[in-house]
């Protein structure tokens, strides 16, 4: 009986410490961010695939080749049989198809006759990742249907041509990804600072928090530029105008590095300085990197300042960013760092007159 009772109050024990453990947990907006940051991006995910359905135009002077009619049935593609030629550039001009596929007169009937044809994959590549999908699936669904493979030359025409490499298209993302590095570094930084009280310190040694802070956003931009320039390197974007590209990346990661200081001066703990950063990251990044998937993520990105970052370095990249532009960027991006440097500038004011 009193083994059955010691078991008892251990079981008794233990569970008021899970109790408290949990309300604990429940209580901390930190764990509750952790928490549910990959339902939501789960959710996110879902929404931007689940949407994602090839446009794709037919045009055949006679009638519609076999293998095409078995996609009518098929979730990620969508055919739109077309009377010309002319109606399915029409359509790509408009946006309403991402390809469009040209079949030569009595297609089916020159293939079972052994006779050689070409097939012509008119495509819109201007969403550079979008295009890579409809003709990576092109591809593969043509191999799949067709007994006479070898019979068929597929000959893709791309119109609005996108003049970046795939290392290229994705470089902005890396740059950005670089900066929100440098971000958390400097951000990590300044919470060791307060937590080990060597703020104090150094406010006692006549250093004061502006100072403070103008130190680790000159150490954060160091690397963030450093990072980003090597990454230029490596991927083929020195082929720039390379003033504009130097002073993008400098306003960049002055205006980010800004917002990394500022979630540390008001985060209460190093954990929870570094979970807000991870949620910021991820918040402004993944938007900006599905866009080209998906015309919701694209809608929401436009409402995001990482877009304006990634906009402005793919438009130079692209030589399509002339001065108005990239003054309009520069000022904007510009803009919203004194917002931030403002803010905090009022909260080192009130830390100094605590102090």
């Amino acid at each position: 009986m009193r083994w059955s009772e010691n078991l008892n109050k251990k079981i008794i024990r233990i569970w008021v410490v899970i109790r408290k453990d949990i309300i604990d947990l429940l209580r901390s907006k930190t764990v509750v961010l952790s928490l549910s940051l990959p339902i939501v991006l789960s959710i996110l995910f879902n929404i931007t695939f689940s949407k994602l359905q090839i446009t794709l135009g037919v045009y055949s002077p006679s009638n519609l080749p076999i293998w095409c009619q078995d996609w009518k049935d098929n979730e990620y593609i969508k055919v739109f049989p077309l009377f010309s030629k002319e109606e399915g550039y029409r359509l790509l001009n408009s946006g309403k198809l991402k390809a469009m596929l040209i079949f030569p007169s009595e297609f089916d009937r020159r293939l079972s006759l052994g006779k050689k044809t070409d097939v012509v994959v008119v495509i819109d590549n201007t969403a550079w990742m979008e295009a890579s999908l409809v003709k990576t699936f092109l591809l593969e669904m043509w191999q799949f249907h067709s007994k006479n493979e070898e019979l068929v030359n597929i000959i893709i025409n791309p119109i609005h041509k996108y003049t970046l490499n795939p290392k290229q298209a994705i470089l902005p993302i890396w740059i950005l990804l670089t900066i929100f590095g440098s971000l958390m570094i400097i951000s990590s930084s300044f919470m060791e600072e307060k937590e080990k009280k060597t703020l104090l310190a150094l406010t006692l040694a006549g250093v004061t928090p502006l100072e403070l802070v103008t130190a680790k956003v000159v150490v954060g931009m160091i690397m963030a530029v450093g990072g980003c320039c090597i990454l230029l390197i490596l991927n083929g974007g020195l082929d720039v105008e390379r003033g504009k590209m130097f002073l993008l990346l400098i306003v960049n990661s002055w205006s980010w590095i800004m917002i990394g200081i500022l979630v540390a001066i008001y985060s209460p703990s190093h954990i929870t300085a570094n979970t807000w950063n991870s949620l910021l990251m991820l918040v402004m990044v993944l938007p900006v990197a599905l866009a080209d998937s998906s015309y919701l993520m694209f809608a929401i990105a436009r409402f995001l300042p990482s877009f304006y970052t990634v906009a402005s370095l793919r438009e130079l990249m692209l030589k399509e960013l002339n001065f108005d532009k990239f003054l309009l960027y520069f000022l904007f991006i510009f803009g919203w760092g004194i917002i931030v440097g403002a803010i905090i500038d009022l909260k080192l004011k009130k830390l100094e007159n605590l102090g």
